[in-house]
């Protein structure tokens, strides 16, 4: 068989096609033999930032879930049509949710999963969801922990935690939601900062339903921010978040709120149904 063409990578190669003939090298340390493999290895890709997470259409935007009726375990593997494939427990997926449950049962497709045709297994397409977020609900899944091994919840992104949150929004995870408050509230605790104007504007964002956690950060503003600091960041805040934010600094200053013990009642900021029932420890 000839040799194939080799893919542009930016980098200068000897390797030719048949018929071609090859540049010649600089060097008697650079001649090989036109069919020798190449052994450099190309150059890593990049880890997803803050700003990959929530870019629609982002190349890391491929998630696929084979919905096994019976795995060993959570299982992660590569495959060439999209970025991640993740194997997780059919009945796992319906238990947690009833978005899954539905189009697992019915195999039928809605706008944010969408069913593979003619597979072997019940497997779904998630077009919209990043990779490194749906990483970190497999990981809760099997584990109840929304950090990775050796990871505290400081090392934990705001923006992937509210990303996390509002992925558990729309497909209705309320035990994941929950989760994120408790996370939330752990991380502000653990690092004494809250996240800038261009993280918490997500929150905001007319698509959204997130009021519960919305709540929980503007009492944590007015409460624990150092709003002086906060405003001299880069950023405008959304009209919304101003207002609620007016609305908290008022209400403290007419002493309608006591001091807030945010872990004591973190339940306040629950999302409950009677399918996934608040459970509190």
């Amino acid at each position: 068989m000839p040799p194939t063409k080799p893919k542009a990578t930016g980098r200068s190669s000897t390797e030719t096609s048949k018929g071609q003939k090859p540049s010649k090298p600089h060097s008697r340390s650079h001649k090989r033999k036109q069919d020798a493999p190449s052994n450099t290895a190309p150059p890593p890709t990049p880890p997803p930032t803050d700003t990959d997470a929530m870019t629609p259409g982002s190349p890391r935007k491929r998630v696929k879930i084979e919905a096994l009726e019976s795995p060993t375990g959570s299982q992660e593997r590569k495959s060439p049509a999209v970025d991640q494939v993740f194997g997780i427990h059919k009945g796992l997926l319906c238990k947690v949710s009833s978005i899954f449950q539905e189009v697992l049962t019915e195999g039928k497709s809605t706008n944010d999963l969408l069913v593979e045709p003619d597979s072997e297994q019940m497997a779904l397409h998630l077009p919209e969801e990043d990779v490194a977020v749906f990483t970190r609900f497999n990981r809760w899944l099997y584990s109840s922990e929304l950090t990775l091994e050796d990871e505290t919840v400081k090392d934990l992104s705001w923006a992937d935690l509210i990303c996390i949150y509002l992925f558990a929004t729309k497909m209705k995870v309320t035990r994941l939601q929950n989760k994120c408050i408790d996370v939330t509230i752990a991380k502000q605790l653990a690092g004494n900062v809250l996240p800038n104007a261009d993280i918490m504007n997500r929150l905001w964002r007319p698509d959204t339903n997130a009021a519960p956690l919305r709540q929980l950060f503007l009492q944590l503003y007015a409460r624990k921010g150092d709003l002086a600091k906060l405003m001299a960041l880069p950023g405008n805040f959304h009209a919304g978040f101003m207002k609620g934010l007016v609305t908290e600094l008022y209400a403290m200053k007419e002493g309608a709120m006591e001091e807030v013990k945010f872990w004591k009642v973190r339940k306040s900021y629950y999302v409950n149904d009677e399918s996934n029932p608040l459970v509190v420890e």
